[in-house]
């Protein structure tokens, strides 16, 4: 009777204890449960958010110029869209590999780039699409909760009297990058730009519009490189020639970026954006006298606030007083040794830039083949320095696998 009575005591126990472990299976369940929603639920309110700040909507604007022309607001809102998406391809196919083994990845070209997820889209308003259809968008677009509603640009052309002509346009709704504006608190999403003009032709509003664009993409990108519009334009031109010139080598190319970036720096005297670009297609040119103009326009360069455009400029400089010393010529151990400096310093600021890490390699390449020249060098310091140089040609290559100039050099060094 005891064991008995022992077995079913046991039996309870073991039973109580199961049923409190499948509670807690249960609750732990059910944690995991809403610790998953509340993740998704959190990816999706992100990405809802992400897609607010990355669409600006283009809409028609208001035609108080000429109230017979029904057209002249769409259009306007059209041409304007066209010219900042013409802007916006131009700086984002700098940084596009156009082709393999090209020495324009080595050194690339430093875009003036809104965000990358930055769409630019026409509303409604600017199409042909039909009463009903554009009825339903335009009713969905204002029913939609306020968390997808992307940013909207507006604006309106108003002639006063029978002289001034007032264009403004409103951006609002967009999430800006930090120290975009010193604006007040209630005005930290609405950008607006005007232009004035008296005795204002029709046929002279697509040159305005081209002044919008550049000013409103200026102000999109969210720094201070650039202090007028019309520098902008013709560093953004200068561009354009050099990705023609890049794909199609045509000298006439080469001589036009030339010549629009030098329009661009008597405006902008010493502009640090412009005088990397161009010191950019000086070096690419492998002429002596073309690099070294363009060592002393990476120079200027250092004069400028982005910690990026400095680590690019310092690569020029590493590149271009190396090249100095290997392919001109200049045997002077002091150029390798400023490139080195430059490189490193470069590296300090940037340690995953591909192009870093292939202008050091090339630095201490050629400051090993130097040295070994040199009587009263310890050989373990030029073998330690040759490793600097595989690991640097490594490491370009592993930050881009398209980057083919630096494992050419590498395989140039193991061959010496």
């Amino acid at each position: 009777m005891n064991m008995s009575y022992l077995l079913g005591t046991i039996f309870i126990i073991k039973m109580d204890f199961l049923d409190l472990l499948e509670k807690w299976i249960n609750i732990f369940y059910r944690v995991v449960l809403i610790l998953i929603f509340v993740a998704v639920l959190g990816w999706l309110l992100f990405s809802l958010m992400h897609l607010r700040r990355k669409r600006i909507l283009f809409r028609a604007w208001i035609n108080r110029y000429d109230e017979k022309d029904e057209d002249l607001g769409k259009s306007i809102g059209d041409l304007l869209l066209f010219d900042l998406q013409t802007i916006k391809i131009i700086h984002d196919k700098s940084t596009k590999v156009l082709s393999l083994w090209n020495p324009y990845q080595d050194l690339p070209s430093f875009k003036q780039g809104l965000e990358q997820e930055v769409q630019l889209i026409a509303s409604v308003e600017l199409g042909d699409y039909g009463k009903i259809i554009s009825s339903i968008a335009s009713f969905a677009l204002k029913a939609a909760p306020l968390i997808i509603k992307p940013a909207i640009l507006s604006g309106s052309i108003n002639k006063y009297g029978d002289k001034k002509t007032l264009l403004m346009i409103t951006l609002a709704n967009y999430h800006m990058k930090k120290n975009l504006f010193q604006q007040k608190k209630s005005q930290k999403n609405t950008l607006v730009w005007k232009i004035e003009r008296e005795n204002l032709k029709k046929e002279e509003i697509p040159e305005l519009l081209e002044e919008m664009a550049y000013r409103i993409y200026i102000d999109l990108t969210g720094n201070d490189l650039f202090k007028s519009w019309e520098c902008f334009r013709y560093y953004t031109i200068g561009m354009q020639k050099y990705i023609n010139y890049t794909e199609l080598q045509r000298e006439s190319d080469y001589n036009k970026a030339i010549k629009s970036y030098n329009e661009a720096l008597q405006l902008e005297p010493n502009n640090p954006v412009v005088c990397y670009n161009k010191g950019v297609i000086k070096y690419n040119k492998y002429d002596e006298h073309e690099n070294k103009e363009a060592i002393e326009l990476f120079k200027k360069a250092l004069n400028s606030s982005d910690m990026q455009l400095q680590v690019r400029a310092r690569t020029g400089l590493t590149n271009g007083l190396v090249m100095q010393y290997h392919r001109f010529n200049k045997k002077e151990i002091a150029l390798i040794e400023e490139g080195v400096s430059h490189g490193e310093e470069a590296l300090r600021l940037n340690s995953k830039l591909d192009s870093v890490h292939k202008c050091l390699g090339f630095a201490y390449h050629q400051l090993s083949e130097e040295l070994s020249k040199t009587n009263g060098w310890n050989a373990q310091i030029i073998v330690d320095i040759r490793e600097k140089a595989i690991n640097h040609y490594k490491k370009a290559f592993n930050y881009n696998k398209q980057h083919y100039i630096a494992h050419n050099n590498l395989g140039n060094l193991y061959l010496e």
